[in-house]
């Protein structure tokens, strides 16, 4: 790999050791990362080699926060967007707090807009993949509701719905980057809506409220209720309560929301018999 690297152009991939490594060596990722760890303080020049390189890094054992020490160095010193991207995506994986806020920061000290929308686009594409990487290796300690909204409303600012790519009925087409990002904004609101809870409803009801389109508040509003609803559903009953309720008409409450459950219905009982029983007024 070090000699692979050595020989390395910017713009020719190197298809050799450092290739099988990334694609099928898991077997050995975890003994090599510290090698790797110390191979990446000089920054490679090319970037698929790159993307090998940090897919190793992180599915390998090594530790949150010597990759968090490494990639929030990274974010601080280097220049090129491309680059800058990929390892955002390392840092927001591992320590998202952090990465989130120096993402957003450096964001506005770009002046072009166009350079704004290329490193969001590089950056999201990173943390989940695209057509052409090999496979998404980030951490996901950003996948939780709070950090999700905060990433989404950013992607959604930076790569703007108004300017997507319409590919339907287009025939054969080669994807780019911009193909790759606008699936991964996506991705980050369809992770958020999967997450069941309370946490991610209020997320959603928030960027309903922010979020600049007004079409879209009205479906992301329309999704948070289908949330609200789905999560409402009784969970399964088990083949002992199924036997319990048989025997005693009654069922043993399983955790906290059955025992809510519980109360309700008793609350339920009584306000029918007020209602309905034999001495109701």
């Amino acid at each position: 790999i070090c000699y692979e690297l050595s020989i390395e152009r910017p713009e020719v991939a190197t298809h050799y050791v450092m290739s099988d490594v990334s694609w099928s060596g898991q077997w050995a990722w975890s003994q090599i990362a510290p090698s790797i760890y110390g191979i990446l303080k000089r920054e490679p020049k090319n970037l698929d080699n790159l993307d090998k390189l940090l897919k190793i890094l992180q599915g390998s054992s090594m530790s949150d926060d010597l990759i968090e020490k490494l990639a929030s160095r990274k974010c601080r010193t280097l220049r090129k967007l491309e680059h800058l991207g990929r390892w955002f995506s390392v840092w927001i994986g591992v320590a998202p707090d952090d990465a989130i806020a120096a993402l957003k920061k450096r964001i506005t000290l770009i002046s072009d807009p166009k350079e704004r929308t290329l490193l969001a686009m590089t950056f999201v594409t990173q943390l989940f993949g695209g057509r052409r990487i090999d496979g998404a290796a980030t951490r996901q300690a950003f996948q939780t509701p709070a950090h999700l909204k905060s990433l989404y409303l950013l992607m959604h600012e930076h790569i703007r719905r108004e300017n997507d790519i319409n590919r339907a009925n287009t025939g054969v087409y080669s994807p780019g980057l911009r193909d790759d990002a606008q699936d991964a904004r996506n991705n980050l609101f369809q992770l958020l809506n999967q997450i069941p809870g309370k946490d991610s409803f209020f997320a959603l009801m928030d960027i309903a409220k922010m979020h600049s389109d007004e079409g879209s508040r009205t479906w992301i509003v329309l999704n948070a209720k289908k949330k609200a609803e789905q999560d409402g559903d009784m969970e399964p009953w088990s083949p002992m309560q199924v036997k319990e309720f048989h025997e005693k008409l009654e069922r043993s409450p399983r955790n906290h929301r059955e025992l809510a459950e519980l109360a309700v219905f008793r609350l339920l009982d009584l306000k029918d018999d007020l209602e309905h029983g034999d001495g109701s007024l």
